[in-house]
């Protein structure tokens, strides 16, 4: 996961295009296989990259040195899409890291940069400051299609741990921690200083205070979201 030093207002300004890319795509997975964006997990997302996308994704067993410094890749071929993934990695950092290189596909889609390929490093040495923005916005759409906002807020609703939603996601501690962070601060519009100490005691196992920002401010998404609309349209 890329860090990086981008002010706020360009942090801002990337998440809404993130959330805005990955919404398109959730959506249109929600409609396709018809299921509500808030039962949308892991498994759902990679069976429908590999089987309407097309997307071949594999591991990589790279060597000693490539496997400290590589994380990823994406190569796109006269209309072949491959994602390939350091299988030196934990479980969870490989699901981000498959979901990172395909946030890049999409990316392309939008941006029309037809048969554009990735190579993503572990650290954000080597990067320019145009290819960090690109890596930090790939990060936000891994995180947001890994725990839609939806499935996120119904899981916070009903009482559950951090780290059980890193295990409903199939996230790391800290891919977890920046989801909740960009949710906060990004879309909430919430003090950093605020949105840590909220999540400190979410780890903590003190669920109240993210629980009641997340009452107020995010809903229960229990009857609606684009699937449960499209049904209701074709009544």
């Amino acid at each position: 996961m890329i860090k990086t030093n981008i002010d706020y207002e360009s942090q801002l300004e990337i998440y809404e295009s993130a959330k805005d890319i990955s919404h398109e795509f959730l959506n249109r997975l929600s409609k396709d296989c018809q299921i509500p964006i808030r039962e949308i997990r892991f498994n759902e997302v990679i069976n429908y990259i590999e089987n309407h996308y097309g997307v071949l994704i594999m591991p990589y067993e790279f060597k000693s040195i490539a496997r400290r410094i590589m994380s990823g890749s994406l190569l796109i071929n006269h209309g072949g899409v491959a994602i390939g993934y350091n299988s030196t990695m934990i479980k969870d950092r490989q699901n981000f890291t498959i979901l990172h290189e395909f946030g890049h596909y999409l990316q392309t889609k939008r941006y029309h940069l037809d048969n554009q390929s990735y190579s993503d490093l572990l650290s954000n040495r080597g990067y320019s400051d145009d290819e960090l923005k690109t890596e930090h916005e790939a990060n936000m759409i891994s995180s947001y299609i890994l725990a839609p906002k939806e499935a996120l807020s119904n899981l916070i609703h009903e009482d559950s741990s951090f780290y059980r939603i890193g295990q409903e996601f199939k996230m790391s501690r800290q891919a977890t921690y920046m989801r909740l962070f960009d949710q906060l601060t990004l879309e909430n519009h919430m003090q950093p200083i605020t949105a840590k100490n909220i999540i400190r005691d979410f780890e903590d196992g003190k669920n109240d205070s993210i629980k009641d920002h997340f009452n107020r401010y995010i809903p229960l998404y229990d009857e609606w979201d684009i699937y449960d609309q499209i049904m209701q349209d074709q009544m």
